[in-house]
């Protein structure tokens, strides 16, 4: 199960990354990527408190990352990484 998580979850950047590459050049993109973990698998409800936390705890940090100065933001992938434990 988790090599087919890891497959959808590859399958899905890669979708993004595609998409970026054909609109870029028409709107600034801005995606984020937190990084969340999910003990029980990212298919599972059972942590969806705990991955609220996470979201939460990076939200602020990876929007800072990309903003411009000016009250905007610069167009890319903005990835961030949960602390453990």
């Amino acid at each position: 199960m988790e090599f087919l998580t890891r497959s959808l979850e590859i399958m899905g950047q890669r979708r993004s990354e595609c998409q970026l590459e054909h609109s870029g050049h028409t709107a600034d993109i801005v995606v984020w990527r937190p990084g969340l973990t999910a003990p029980h698998g990212s298919a599972a409800f059972d942590d969806v408190e705990l991955l609220l936390g996470q979201a939460r705890e990076l939200a602020g940090p990876l929007i800072d990352l990309a903003r411009d100065g000016m009250g905007g933001f610069r167009a890319g992938v903005y990835e961030g990484a949960v602390r453990s434990g």
